[in-house]
């Protein structure tokens, strides 16, 4: 009850400080809510959107490991699932666009769930190497298998806790240019997992974090993000806060869009 108090007393604030297109003077953030925000390309995202129809309407269960916020064994139908835990069709054409725009070569997704958001980033991006790090046996082959459908090869899946295997993925390359964070929604795994990201990034990387506004844990790691020194521009869309480690941007800025 606490997190759900908390999530419509933060909407009520974003509808309220949300800003349109019309009222941005940044020519950088004006772009990105042109191409990323604006932009509609339902043709090419119709594929990951039937499959996501077909998951809601899929009656079977997982028995899932739960390494995030509450942990422990669930089973839990796929459908319940599809509903409830990955990315909305909304949110997912933000991803698409970012990498379509942005054209990151390497990309950390932590949380594949049943591999919705990651097709939305690998469509975005055909020629990326995308890593995605999931918790559970049942739900990464699960996601193997809805990418496969897709037809979508550029997708290496990791099984594991995320303190084990985000180190261990890090040391193997030498650069993210993208990372999408969207599990363990509590405030010191998601700041470990940020500083660790950090080492590995320059000033084009861009971090995504995803229900930013869960809990009140997520919304202060949200803030410590954005109070970053080598963080200097982030968008809050809401669900997703954006962060930008541009270098040439003069003083930290902040913005809220309306989407």
């Amino acid at each position: 009850m606490t997190n759900t108090i908390h999530r419509v007393k933060e909407f009520l604030k974003y509808q309220r400080l949300a800003k349109t297109k019309y009222y941005l003077h940044s020519p950088f953030v004006y772009q990105f809510y042109l191409k990323v925000l604006d932009k509609v390309h339902a043709a090419e995202l119709q594929n990951i959107n039937k499959l996501r129809n077909q998951l809601l309407n899929t009656h079977y269960s997982l028995l899932i490991e739960d390494m995030g916020s509450e942990p422990g064994h669930k089973k839990r139908l796929v459908s319940s699932i599809a509903a409830k835990a990955t990315v909305p069709a909304h949110y997912g054409h933000v991803l698409y666009n970012i990498t379509r725009q942005f054209q990151p070569h390497t990309i950390i997704e932590l949380g594949t769930c049943l591999g919705i958001g990651t097709a939305y980033l690998a469509a975005g991006a055909p020629s990326s190497t995308i890593m995605t790090v999931e918790g559970s046996e049942a739900l990464a082959a699960e996601a193997v298998k809805n990418l496969e459908a897709l037809g979508i090869a550029n997708v290496s899946s990791i099984v594991g806790n995320f303190d084990d295997r985000l180190p261990e993925l890090l040391e193997t390359i030498a650069k993210v240019d993208l990372a999408y964070v969207d599990g363990n929604h509590r405030y010191e795994p998601t700041m470990r997992y940020f500083h660790m990201i950090m080492n590995k990034a320059d000033e084009n990387t861009i971090l995504i974090f995803d229900d930013i506004y869960w809990s009140t844990e997520m919304t202060q790691a949200w803030d410590e993000i954005k109070a970053d020194p080598r963080v200097t521009l982030t968008i809050d869309i809401y669900r997703f806060g954006i962060a930008f480690l541009r270098k040439e941007k003069i003083a930290k800025e902040d913005f809220i869009l309306r989407y």
